[in-house]
């Protein structure tokens, strides 16, 4: 059986589109979204550090002692920090997405030299500026929809 020209065109064609999908262009592009950023960085801000006081790994980052409960009674012996003592730290997270080097970094802008990389393809986990397993399935899930509609707009 013979296919004739014009299916085999338009197959070439659906073939053409696959190998010039760009991935890493597609991620960059979604993670650019700043709304998107909010969410993750509140993410951070707000069920990490404030609700539960943990970092990347799950792990309370350190308790407030009965000392700070005399200096400020609003923080309560043996409760988690919440690393928002003045707002500077949670102020100044920040998102960049690197579609060269294929990753996103989340960082803190001024004197600090803390990041956080996760690459597109492979992520590197340390600190209290990383998502929680948790909200690492929470964000999978938030772009896997965008993923496949972006791939749907190409093909």
């Amino acid at each position: 059986m013979r296919i004739p020209s014009f299916l085999m065109e338009l197959l070439l064609d659906e073939i053409n589109k696959l190998a010039n999908l760009d991935i890493n262009r597609i991620l960059a592009d979604i993670f650019s979204d700043i709304g998107l950023q909010k969410e993750i960085l509140d993410r951070i801000r707000n069920d990490q550090w404030n609700e539960q006081g943990v970092s990347e790994s799950n792990v309370i980052i350190g308790v407030y002692s009965p000392y700070t409960e005399k200096i400020n009674p609003n923080k309560k012996a043996k409760t988690p920090y919440t690393l928002h003592d003045t707002g500077e730290l949670s102020d100044s997270l920040k998102i960049d997405v690197d579609e060269f080097e294929k990753c996103i970094t989340i960082d803190v802008d001024g004197e600090r030299n803390i990041e956080i990389v996760y690459k597109f393809d492979d992520k590197a986990r340390s600190n209290i500026l990383g998502l929680t397993e948790e909200n690492i399935i929470w964000l999978i899930d938030k772009i896997t929809p965008l993923i496949n509609e972006a791939i749907e707009a190409i093909l």
